[in-house]
């Protein structure tokens, strides 16, 4: 029962985080999407089942620096709350 409940919970929100993002930044089909996470991460393993396009990559600088200008990088937390996922500054500028 709680499988269930979690896949719908996490089905509703990327329902509403492709329905109120994507188009407000222009994204569309056939977009890619460039995510820094783990390989067994819920949210990259949805993508690749639902075939949205995306590229895994295991830390933050390598998905920023393999993404086009504009692209949509999603860096994810994945051993949140108990450790904090470091930015480099240098990598927003």
């Amino acid at each position: 029962m709680e499988v269930k409940l979690a896949k719908k919970a996490l089905a509703t929100v990327l329902t509403l985080f492709f329905a109120i993002i994507t188009p407000s930044q222009g994204f569309g089909a056939g977009t890619e999407f460039f995510l820094s996470s783990k390989a067994d991460n819920d949210l990259y393993r949805v993508f690749r089942l639902n075939d949205i396009e995306c590229s895994r990559y295991d830390t933050p600088s390598q998905a920023i620096e393999k993404a086009p200008d504009g692209a949509p990088v999603l860096i994810l937390a994945d051993t949140y709350p108990s450790t904090a996922t470091r930015i480099d500054e240098s990598l927003l500028a």
